[in-house]
């Protein structure tokens, strides 16, 4: 017999399982307070109106990191808006980066009293093309910096800082007596109550009785009211009295409330004077809020602030654990698994490259801005609070809340799920829309809670019982190269939400208040060959021809999000040679046998499939229950044993 390779077509068909469940995901957002209060009613330089109107930590409230004194950088820093009094950095041409602009917010990245007259702290660059409005100067003889083009960038007077103009901070100088006075403010309930009405806020002291070394902090506050501002005395003097055991930092505070939206928590540390290390990975600040039995761990970082008013030493390594205002402490931040949010203190040195959640992370609540909350409550307020909330693979319960768009760092599986709580005032008619597909369509979220013409309303999942996948009714991409065929999901899924009196995608309609928030996708991923070409004779006589591929084709598999997929196995009537159906050697559509050769157990029953035209359910079947559970890095799989 003449030897001919012939060539059959096996494809492979991927059925992934993505079905989408329930509405969509969660958002946390504040909308704009009315207007200012008239000058001659209170001084817009005090410290209880700068903080309930936008300026929480005063002229650091949108930085991510505040010296007062000096600053030393080691490395590049990304995504962070900068101020220090002395800016010196050790190395050459490294970079501060800030590419998050937000309205509302001063554009310049950089502001100093002066820079270190060296050659690695003036060969800084600024990771922007911008010529102005992004660095500026106190001392009138500061040098220039450049861009990432090159270019130089002469500084702007302090003066023209908005953070700086608005407190009516002039000086470096002015900004540390600022911080320092802010420290106290926290610490005195006298002001804070003078500040903040008696429905919004919680002072909590715990008993020195409750403080000893080797033993922690674990305590649990229970909340009469629906307070969403949590301020907790912690009167310990040394440090080791933090530790568990002496090794641990152990701080847990469980906030038992009705209070759904995330609340802000602040931690005062007034006698702690020495030295704090955070240098442990089991080091922990962890505080919870909700129902008794159902408490969801506080993961914003800028929800959270430890106020050190006389701490002299403070390091991170590892973690950081929560945004800090510590005017008389000198911070060393060395290397971290964690992104900073927010840091004002009297001396930073930053020890390695390091990224912040720029303006997402910067401690500064739109809560306190709300006159609402205020304790001369006499404002009405358009307001938006809400939260997602989703649970880990240990069991723990975390949120998100946020006042503008924000990116959830957690990645998410097929299996992981989040709800949400949302309620809104001062928005007449509106109902509350959400877009999965970047706004090309919106779907109401029917509610129960929601008055006709008020402008008040309440939505929550949980009452609900339907969750939201990110993971899920994620769209497919398919790329093909180098005869391979490669299926994909994205890595990141963005959902929006709006109020709007109609259907926002309707034309003519506006959105009366809009956010969305990002997730993380763990990623997916199955690459399997477009065509198995049976190229080599194994036997031939003149009633049998067998032929095999010559090189065993190959699956490669990533699913570290568990996606439950099958693949099916098919024959398909098509040669190379002859083309003719009535020349076809195919017999029928599934008419090939597999042979287990033992390397791999492809089938689970071999015996059934060594028979002819196993279906491809049968393959299907034996091949998922190998693969899905070995696809969580990328895997190589051979498909051996195919034979005509």
């Amino acid at each position: 017999m003449q030897q001919r390779n012939w060539n059959g077509l096996i494809i492979i068909i991927f059925l992934l399982t993505l079905v989408s469940s329930g509405w969509l995901s969660s958002v946390h957002a504040q909308a704009e307070t009315t207007t200012d209060q008239a000058p001659s009613e209170r001084d817009k330089t005090s410290l209880g109106y700068l903080v309930t109107h936008n300026y929480a930590l005063g002229a650091a409230s949108n930085f991510n990191l505040f010296a007062t004194n000096n600053y030393v950088q080691a490395n590049s820093v990304d995504n962070a808006r900068i101020a220090a009094n002395h800016f010196q950095l050790n190395n050459w041409e490294k970079s501060i980066g800030w590419n998050q602009q937000v309205d509302g917010m001063d554009s310049h990245m950089l502001v100093v009293n002066q820079l270190a007259d060296d050659s690695n702290t003036l060969s800084t660059r600024l990771a922007t093309d911008q010529t102005a409005g992004v660095f500026a100067a106190e001392a009138d003889d500061t040098k220039s910096l450049t861009n990432t083009a090159g270019q130089a960038i002469k500084p702007d007077a302090l003066s023209s800082v908005t953070d700086f103009a608005d407190n009516g901070i002039s000086s470096f100088e002015d900004a540390a007596k600022q911080l320092s006075d802010l420290s106290d403010f926290y610490n005195s309930p006298e002001q804070l109550k003078a500040t903040f009405s008696s429905d919004f806020l919680n002072i909590k002291d715990i008993p020195e009785s409750e403080i000893s070394g080797g033993q922690g902090i674990d305590t649990t506050i229970t909340d009469s009211g629906q307070h969403q501002l949590l301020v907790v005395n912690i009167p310990v003097t040394e440090a080791k009295q933090l530790r568990k055991n002496y090794t641990d930092i152990t701080i847990n505070i469980d906030y038992i409330t009705k209070e759904k939206t995330e609340p802000v928590v602040i931690l005062n540390f007034p006698k702690l004077t020495d030295t704090l290390e955070f240098y442990s990975s089991n080091d922990t600040v962890n505080v919870t809020y909700g129902p008794e039995g159902d408490q969801t761990q506080i993961k914003d970082k800028n929800h959270l602030l430890l106020n050190f008013d006389r701490l002299s030493t403070l390091g991170f390594n590892n973690k950081f654990v929560g945004s800090v205002m510590a005017p008389n402490t000198d911070v060393t931040i060395h290397n971290l698994n964690t992104n900073i949010t927010a840091l004002a203190a009297k001396n930073i040195a930053v020890d390695s490259s390091v990224n912040t959640d720029g303006a997402q992370g910067v401690f500064n609540p739109t809560d306190f801005s709300d006159p609402k909350n205020a304790a001369d409550n006499t404002e009405e307020t358009k307001k938006v609070n809400a939260t997602a909330r989703w649970k880990g693979a240990s069991g723990d319960q975390s949120s998100l809340s946020f006042d503008q768009p924000a990116v959830l760092d957690t990645q998410f599986g097929y299996y992981d799920a989040t709800d949400y709580y949302v309620s809104w005032q001062g928005y007449k008619n509106a109902k509350l829309y959400v877009s999965g597909d970047n706004q090309k369509t919106w779907r109401l979220l029917k509610n129960s809670q929601q008055p006709a013409v008020s402008g008040e309303g309440v939505f929550d999942s949980t009452t609900n019982g339907t969750a939201f996948y990110p993971s899920r009714g994620i769209a497919i991409v398919q790329s093909v190269a180098d005869g391979r065929i490669t299926f994909s999901t994205a890595t990141t899924r963005t959902i929006d939400f709006a109020l709007a009196t109609d259907n926002p995608g309707t034309s003519g309609v506006t959105k009366l208040w809009s956010s969305n928030i990002t997730y993380n996708l763990a990623p997916f991923k199955l690459s399997v060959p477009t065509q198995v070409a049976f190229d080599q004779i194994t036997s031939a006589n003149a009633s049998d021809l067998t032929v095999v591929p010559k090189v065993a084709p190959q699956v490669m598999a990533v699913n570290a999000s568990h996606v439950p997929y099958q693949l099916s196995v098919k024959g398909d009537a098509s040669v190379a040679e002859p083309k003719t159906a009535d020349q076809n050697v195919f017999l029928g559509s599934n008419q090939f046998t597999y042979q287990d050769d033992g390397l791999v157990a492809l089938m689970t029953d071999a015996k059934q499939l060594l028979s002819v035209t196993p279906t491809a359910s049968d393959a299907a079947d034996s091949y998922n229950t190998r693969l899905r559970a070995a696809a969580l890095n990328e895997t190589t799989s051979n498909l051996n044993g195919f034979q005509l």
